[in-house]
């Protein structure tokens, strides 16, 4: 199973990050490839410090790929150097989601 969430504000973090362990979880170790885009203010959630940090550190943990668009970073005046390790950049979070279907990627909105 593949599954790219998108998450566009940072009120839906939390939301995604549920969805995600919970998604783990109920496949119980069955293969399952979940990458997470950040866009628009849930960016920010992304940065080494922030609050929602731990999360995505257990998420990163559990192989769950977390991508930061490149166009949200600039808006937030971030710095990839700023975020969590292991958190990789792509030019524009929509073309992502797009590329992610077009390979058969589940889409979910949190």
């Amino acid at each position: 199973m593949k599954v790219v969430m998108h998450v566009s504000e940072s009120t839906h973090c939390i939301s995604a990050f549920n969805n995600a362990t919970n998604l783990l979880k109920a496949r119980s170790g069955a293969f399952t490839d979940i990458h997470i885009i950040f866009t628009g203010s849930a960016i920010s959630t992304l940065i080494a410090d922030s609050d929602e940090s731990p999360n995505w550190e257990a998420l990163q943990q559990a192989n769950v790929v977390l991508l930061a668009c490149e166009n949200a970073m600039r808006a937030n005046n971030i710095t990839l150097d700023k975020l969590l390790m292991g958190v990789n950049a792509v030019p524009a979070g929509i073309l992502a989601l797009v590329e992610h279907q077009e390979n058969g990627y589940f889409y979910i909105k949190p």
